[in-house]
């Protein structure tokens, strides 16, 4: 693996150490979760709580679950994205 410095690597300065959502974005400068409804851990925590207590009707709950899945394969996506960038640096 290679030996990442964040002094070196400008966009990764400004990184948050460990978080998907702040290392693919300084790795793939075009990559984000701003056009998703559900964008961030705390967003998709307040979907996944409403739908699990029940406290959504029908179609907030399948919207809620579609947000849920957009938000899911968008990380999933960023750590393809993560792992293909530094496998460049190799």
């Amino acid at each position: 693996m290679p030996n990442i410095n964040p002094t070196r690597e400008p966009n990764l300065a400004n990184a948050t150490v460990g978080t998907v959502k702040s290392v693919a974005p300084a790795l793939v400068p075009d990559f984000g979760y701003s056009d998703l409804e559900v964008s961030d851990g705390s967003a998709a925590s307040a979907a996944f709580y409403s739908i699990a207590t029940g406290r959504l009707n029908a179609t907030s709950e399948a919207e809620a679950r579609d947000s849920l899945l957009a938000y899911c394969a968008r990380d999933t996506l960023a750590m393809v994205k993560i792992h293909c960038a530094i496998r460049s640096l190799c």
